[in-house]
């Protein structure tokens, strides 16, 4: 019996199925992520804002934080907004590189 309830267990925390988790964020902002760079290519640019709306770059973390900003965002888009269309959103304007500012990342 116990090795059945184990294995219960693990298939629904497999499945996501806690009530304590929490759902992802809808709204990202770039505090949310390590900004800390030595120099300009330290850093990535990255969508600040609703993860449901168009995507177009608006400010920079540190790249080793990209990892779990694009995670981020795709759980976000999963859990808020599975039936968005990017592709009505068109170009982003022109953007400029990432910068390193007293030991920051800013866009």
């Amino acid at each position: 019996m116990d090795l059945l309830r184990g294995a219960t267990v693990l298939v629904l925390a497999a499945l996501g199925c806690s009530s304590d988790e929490e759902p992802p964020p809808r709204v990202l902002d770039a505090s949310m992520y390590a900004r800390d760079c030595a120099q300009p290519s330290d850093c990535v640019k990255i969508t600040a804002g609703d993860v449901c709306t168009c995507l177009c770059a608006n400010a920079a973390i540190g790249k080793a934080a990209e990892a779990q900003y694009d995670a981020d965002v795709q759980a976000g888009i999963a859990a808020h907004c599975p039936g968005w269309n990017y592709a009505t959103c068109g170009a982003c304007p022109p953007s400029t590189a990432p910068d390193c500012k007293q030991g920051s990342c800013v866009p």
